[in-house]
């Protein structure tokens, strides 16, 4: 394995890290009441859009199995026994779909262990209409596709965090801030 090799390993994403994201946010208040949904963007640029709708299976095992049917076999709809969509893929790639939720007012704030910490996620943001949140699922290293200058770099913590703490904190913190 060369070095690059061993550095792209370290920071590649890992299903396990989806698995619980996805969990965590689906049992949330904030999915649970509308207010957020999460979208989760692959490796190879794909986008998938999970339902609110959705109760992810709990075992790891039946989890993958899905998630390999919807992403190797072509499939761009997954849907329950009612015809609910509950995962829909998209080859727009993350430029694409952020676009589609926020447009030019480039409300993104992306967070990044490396950037300066901030007294919250929210902090200086104007809480209106939609907003885009890119947390990494890599436990290592930092994005692979390009990243806009512009959006807002964002430290939660002075001491790196795991993508599920980084979710909660999230989730919490845009919940919190639109009850108001």
């Amino acid at each position: 394995m060369t070095q690059m090799g061993k550095d792209e390993s370290s920071r590649r994403g890992r299903p396990d890290i989806v698995h619980q994201c996805i969990n965590i946010s689906q049992d949330s208040i904030a999915v649970q009441k509308g207010l957020a949904r999460l979208i989760v963007h692959t490796r190879n640029d794909d986008v998938i859009e999970i339902s609110p709708n959705t109760r992810p299976p709990r075992s790891y095992n039946r989890f993958i199995g899905l998630f390999e049917k919807l992403l190797s076999e072509g499939d761009t709809e997954s849907s329950d026994k009612e015809g609910n969509v509950l995962m829909k893929r998209y080859t727009s790639g993350l430029w694409g779909v952020v676009d589609s939720i926020v447009g030019n007012a480039g409300k993104v704030i992306v967070l990044d262990d490396q950037a300066k910490q901030g007294g919250g996620i929210f902090e200086d943001v104007e809480i209106t209409g939609d907003m885009v949140v890119i947390i990494g699922g890599f436990p290592h290293g930092d994005f692979r596709s390009e990243l806009e200058p512009s959006w807002k770099r964002v430290a939660i913590h002075d001491m790196p965090l795991t993508a599920t703490a980084c979710l909660g904190e999230v989730l919490v913190g845009w919940r919190m801030a639109n009850s108001g």
